[in-house]
């Protein structure tokens, strides 16, 4: 995976199917029982100084959420691979492409070579048709827009999606309301990865950094009225029931940039000296750290919609940017639309989402030329 954000959902995903399929012992020791990220499977051949010429020791690559890849962790890791070797690579295309340069699944989709494989059914949304068929129609908008019988609308607005007007104070108190159980949870000193679990129910999604509705505003917003709510008022920077995120790589944590975790008391007081941890995993791995370990990081109450790729929540808040942003774009809106399983509030305007789903990013790489190129040889 191209994030250890993603990784670590993909090793959930390969135990979970693991425990399904109940192999028998030689084939369970030789299946992968974890994900990694592409930097780590790749060591020193994803420094784009190394020239290490041997080769990959595996028949098989999967890389998945691979619309994160950027053009030159790409070109390592196809570099990389040995004589003979299969690639996978698994996505949306219709995802934000990698913050660095490239857009690296969306290109190989549009080229039409052999191996491109379309997945009709959506398994994860499956009982929220209403956010599937959301998410259908901003993909599609902008294809339709030059069409004859084009409506003046590019979206059939599905009922159960709740479109509200952008009130920071009404997002906060979704916010509260959805984390109930959590802090519940935190009260009853109950294991941290229920308290993980509780948290990932709910997420706020802004398309911004800065500005009223922006992720930094946001987060200190819902820091305020969590420390009354948790953690009594306290002043202190780190207190029971903070939601936290990596902003820092530290491989020899196994932290990386976008690992979500929360701030408890520690289960053993002898793990930190300062009485609190910070619990960062999933149900079948939960990893505390004493709060001086923990790398740089931020309040996780709220993210960016590019923060939240890899990730899934069971209902998301989401704002987008405002009519006539650069940022007010397809992918993004389709991203954040995406993240969520079973419940969506959108906080904007519904003027603002059709712009978006009719304004799709544009980046201007010579891949796709050289692509089309190959292709019209054949």
């Amino acid at each position: 995976a191209p994030t250890g954000k993603a990784a670590a959902r993909l090793a959930q995903s390969l135990a979970e199917q693991l425990a399904r399929l109940d192999p028998s012992g030689e084939l369970r020791a030789r299946l992968p029982a974890a994900g990694q990220t592409v930097h780590r499977l790749l060591g020193s051949r994803a420094d784009s100084r190394s020239a290490d010429p041997t080769p990959l020791d595996h028949d098989l690559v999967i890389v998945d959420e691979a619309s994160m890849l950027d053009i030159e962790l790409a070109a390592r890791l196809f570099e990389s691979l040995g004589p003979g070797a299969r690639l996978v690579l698994a996505g949306d295309r219709d995802q934000l492409a990698s913050v660095e340069a490239g857009a690296v699944f969306a290109d190989l989709c549009s080229a039409s070579l052999d191996g491109v494989i379309v997945l009709e059914r959506n398994y994860r949304q499956q009982d929220a048709p209403d956010i599937v068929a959301l998410a259908a129609q901003i993909r599609e908008a902008a294809g339709r827009a030059g069409a004859a019988d084009a409506s003046p609308h590019a979206i059939d607005w599905p009922e159960p999606i709740v479109v509200a007007p952008a009130e920071p104070a009404q997002i906060v108190d979704q916010a509260l309301a959805a984390w109930h159980d959590a802090f519940a949870a935190i009260a009853a000193d109950a294991e941290p990865a229920k308290v993980l679990e509780a948290y990932d129910r709910h997420r706020v999604l802004a398309a911004m950094r800065d500005g009223p509705l922006g992720v930094q505003a946001l987060n200190r917003a819902i820091a305020l009225r969590v420390r009354r709510l948790a953690a009594g008022g306290a002043a202190a920077d780190w207190y029971a029931g903070r939601l936290v995120m990596v902003t820092k790589n530290e491989p020899g944590l196994g932290l990386f940039n976008g690992d979500v975790g929360v701030c408890l008391p520690p289960p053993d007081p002898g793990l930190s000296r300062d009485g609190l941890v910070v619990a960062f995993g999933a149900a079948d791995r939960v990893r505390l750290f004493p709060v001086l370990q923990v790398p740089a990081c931020e309040d996780a109450w709220a993210m960016t919609v590019h923060k939240s790729q890899g990730s899934e929540f069971g209902s998301v808040a989401l704002v987008p940017a405002p009519a006539g942003h650069p940022l007010n774009t397809r992918e993004l809106v389709y991203t954040g639309v995406t993240r969520a399983r079973s419940r969506l509030c959108i906080y904007g305007s519904r003027d603002a989402i059709e712009e978006a789903a009719r304004r799709p990013t544009e980046r201007h790489g010579r891949l796709a030329a050289r692509l089309a190129g190959l292709r019209g040889q054949r």
